[in-house]
């Protein structure tokens, strides 16, 4: 177990506010606290909130134990999406569920946020809840107004009809103070030639109007669109409604962020409503659509994308390179690309995040030889809190990855939730994990859909000397016959404490390593529960391995103490190779 000292420390030097319940609870009850990233600000105005610092006396991990649902108060949201998995219409201002959440204010007034925390045993239900008040002011600051078709650069810019008409005029300006918004016309084409350097707080650069998205289009080889760059402190910068596009790899970025100087801190960054396209039919491109580089001693954090589209293409870098020691969410966003080309890299790559929100992320068809979200640790340290909840991953070649890659990229990862996501269709060009982690400490699976995944959909390993505690339960699972030279379903080497509860597994293979349910690497010392799952396996004898002792069927699995409630029974699927569950 980790030490909590240390990570009260490192609670307290976050720039957060912690809220606690008022009134004493007693011996047993639920003491839910929220934490936020920002308490006030002015639209569109985001926050980051977790329910990290809750606590319950009856048990021992309430982060993962408890359920969690939020409304953040806000009557008309402008903040609805289809779930990219139910296809359901979901709502971010009540919709959200889970430890972790993000949300976005687009208008001024005083909001309410609610965090709702539930704990049952079976026999009992304990629920308690705890508010927040934000406190949401409209723009202050000035704004200027392009026009790329009726503009001029010797207008003031003031008004939409005394507009600049070039991208240099609005970045001379936007670039000169604190407080400045820039306002492109809707429905236009700009041209980009040069970037924009920002080194100012409170910026906002976003579109007017009526009609599609502007598009700023490269038309000559710059490093990016925008570069965001501090030695000092830079905070509440906001990109909406825009189109970026690289123009062929014109632009090898089209956002660039970093700090440059030990102690800098770069914080409250989002990209809302946004479109970014890089298309590189030589696949020359050497950066990331999203780059944010954060060196060791530097700080981070706060940084949202929200409702944005990723068309990837051609690209051979990552869709958002997130290298961040505070919070990171990404919500409602789509990526896609590959047109028959292989991706090299990742969709989303986050890189010493300490609290990670993934929440009704598309992940559609692309041709790529990577994961969805590729995690990474560096320097031997243990990150805490991440969430991937409602995503479609699918049309890559991995799924999620939590685990080491080189030196450079050592550490673990505690406290993950994955949770309501269907994973499947992977494999493109050459492999198809669902799952792997090999990093962790705590890690928390539930409420996921796999089917169609060719290799193991789930790999979890011990890394080092961290002991892997693996809770696993109201997920199903499908491994059809197609193929059949494949691996196992699960693949647990070396856990000492697994609880695997209430799962679903149906394999139809045949043949070779996909007629495997399970193969384990059992340690000496385990701490397991597994219990009540049901399986379907017809043809297939020995579906369980103990990898160094034997093969078993069912019953001999019931026989060592393994599924003695669970059940071997056909659970009705309808239509599993389009991801359908099991009848009710």
């Amino acid at each position: 177990m980790r030490d909590q000292n240390s990570i009260n420390k490192y609670l307290k030097a976050l720039p957060i506010f912690a809220v606690m319940i008022l009134s004493a609870c007693g011996s047993g009850k639920i003491q839910p606290e929220i934490e936020i990233t920002r308490e006030s600000g002015e639209i569109p105005f985001h926050v980051y909130v977790s329910s990290s610092g809750t606590t319950f006396n009856d048990v021992e991990f309430p982060y993962d134990q408890l359920k969690y649902s939020w409304d953040f108060g806000d009557t008309n949201s402008e903040s609805s999406f289809v779930h990219p998995v139910t296809l359901d219409t979901v709502e971010a201002n009540t919709d959200q569920s889970g430890p972790e959440a993000s949300f976005v204010y687009r208008n001024p007034g005083t909001y309410t946020i609610t965090l709702t925390a539930e704990y049952s045993d079976g026999a009992d239900t304990f629920v308690n809840e705890i508010t927040k008040t934000v406190t949401v002011s409209d723009w202050s600051g000035e704004t200027r107004y392009l026009d790329p078709d009726s503009g001029n650069d010797s207008n003031q810019g003031t008004t939409t009809d005394d507009a600049w008409l070039t991208w240099s005029a609005m970045g001379t300006w936007l670039s000169g103070g604190d407080y400045r918004k820039g306002l492109i016309k809707r429905g236009a084409v700009v041209s980009v030639v040069e970037m924009f350097y920002l080194e100012n707080s409170h910026v906002r650069l976003g579109a007017y109007g009526e009609g599609a998205k502007p598009i700023l289009i490269a038309d000559a080889k710059i490093g990016s669109f925008i570069r965001l760059a501090t030695n000092a402190t830079i905070e509440d910068h906001v990109y909406s409604d825009l189109h970026l596009d690289g123009n062929g790899g014109n632009a090898s970025s089209l956002i660039y962020s970093r700090i440059f100087e030990p102690g800098a801190e770069m914080r409250a960054i989002a990209f809302l409503d946004m479109t970014f396209v890089n298309d590189d039919s030589a696949e020359n491109i050497t950066s990331n659509m999203i780059t944010i580089q954060n060196p060791p001693d530097g700080f981070i954090d706060d940084v949202l994308v929200w409702n944005s589209t990723f068309i990837r293409n051609h690209s051979t870098k990552n869709g958002i390179y997130a290298e961040i020691q505070g919070h990171f969410a990404v919500v409602g966003s789509t990526f896609s690309g590959g047109d028959g080309n292989n991706i090299k890299d990742h969709p989303i790559y986050p890189a010493t995040v300490n609290h990670a929100h993934f929440r009704w992320i598309d992940f559609q068809d692309t041709y790529s030889s990577n994961f969805s979200i590729n995690n990474a640790s560096k320097g031997g340290v243990t990150l805490y809190y991440t969430l991937v909840d409602g995503c479609n991953i699918t049309g890559g070649q991995n799924g999620l990855d939590f685990t080491k890659h080189n030196d450079s990229t050592t550490g673990w990862f505690s406290d993950v939730i994955v949770q309501n996501n269907a994973i499947h269709d992977l494999g493109n060009p050459t492999q198809g994990y669902g799952i792997i982690g090999g990093s962790l400490e705590r890690f928390t699976i539930r409420g996921n859909h796999f089917y169609g995944i060719p290799l193991t959909d789930i790999l979890i390993e011990k890394d080092g000397d961290h002991d892997v505690s693996l809770q696993m339960y109201d997920n199903v699972i499908w491994k059809g016959a197609d193929p059949a030279e494949s691996l196992a379903m699960l693949d647990f080497r070396n856990i000492f404490d697994l609880t695997m509860t209430n799962n679903v597994f149906v394999n139809e293979g045949v043949s070779g390593g996909s007629t495997n349910i399970g193969s384990f690497e059992i340690p000496e010392t385990i701490n397991w529960n597994i219990d009540d799952n049901q399986y379907w396996m017809p043809g297939i004898l020995t579906p369980f391995k103990v990898q160094g002792v034997g093969s078993y069927s069912f019953s001999e699995w019931q026989g060592l103490g393994y599924d003695v409630s669970g059940s071997n029974s056909d659970p009705g699927f309808v239509d599993p190779e389009n991801g359908l569950k099991p009848l009710p």
